[in-house]
């Protein structure tokens, strides 16, 4: 009895084990990231389209800080449109409201510093960042907000404290970064009116795929090493999938 080329359960060819194909995969190859570019089109919208107005009406410069605001954006990706506006205008108050402390406290070093006091004030600064850096992991493992964590959430504060020129309101610094926040929870609710489930069902295919690449790594006896890799992957985005089913009311709710 003939055998032909041996081939896994989705009728793909199987590598045999210590080919070259199979060493280059597990040297070279890289992870499925899944499309990115909707998540970076709707931050870079977010951003561009307030600061083209506001430059249009002449405020120039200064409309750039509505970026710190479209950061909120990221904290929305993943989600179902369900919670999406929720953890977007999360992040955009919390923002909003730490490029307020940023630019209170830079703002008067920074001019003390101008009329020549010692350069050690900074010290203060870096002081309050270690609280709000603190503060912030805390309130975005509290709330579960995910990816990217507090990163942002510091880096608002440091880039506020380090632009808040002499005689800037804090309250000006906080103003533009509410416009970017507003336009991050408008621009990522848009897609709502034409793809509801999106989120939904990128994530359960998502999930069909690295389940079906694990099984496939089985079938092609991988070294134990690349079939704990995709086993682990497989779980990570079977978790993903039912946390979004769950956020977006598919599952979870009894039914009386």
């Amino acid at each position: 009895m003939g055998s032909g080329p041996r081939r896994n359960i989705s009728g793909s060819r199987v590598q045999p084990p210590g080919s070259a194909a199979g060493a280059r995969s597990v040297l070279f190859g890289l992870p499925p990231v899944g499309n990115r570019y909707p998540g970076a089109v709707r931050v870079a919208l977010a951003l561009a389209i307030p600061a083209a107005i506001a430059t249009l009406l002449g405020f120039g410069s200064a409309s750039l800080l509505v970026g710190l605001g479209a950061f909120a954006s990221i904290y929305g990706e993943g989600r179902p449109y369900r919670s999406r506006w929720k953890a977007v205008g999360i992040a955009a108050t919390a923002l909003t409201i730490l490029s307020f402390i940023g630019a209170s406290v830079g703002e008067p070093v920074h001019r003390a510093i101008a009329e020549g006091a010692p350069t050690v004030l900074l010290v203060f600064v870096v002081l309050i960042m270690a609280v709000v850096v603190s503060t912030c992991a805390f309130t975005v493992d509290a709330l579960r907000l995910g990816p990217p964590g507090a990163f942002f959430l510091l880096l608002t504060t440091e880039i506020s404290s380090v632009i808040a020129t002499p005689g800037q309101p804090p309250v000006e610094v906080a103003m533009w970064t509410a416009i970017g926040g507003i336009s991050a929870v408008v621009v990522s609710m848009t897609g709502i009116l034409w793809a509801p489930r999106a989120a939904e069902r990128s994530a359960v295919q998502a999930a069909v795929s690295a389940v079906a690449e694990y099984t496939d790594a089985q079938a092609a006896y991988a070294p134990p090493e690349l079939t704990r890799d995709k086993r682990h992957a497989a779980a990570l985005r079977l978790h993903d999938a039912w946390q979004c089913l769950y956020r977006g009311a598919i599952v979870g709710k009894t039914t009386r």
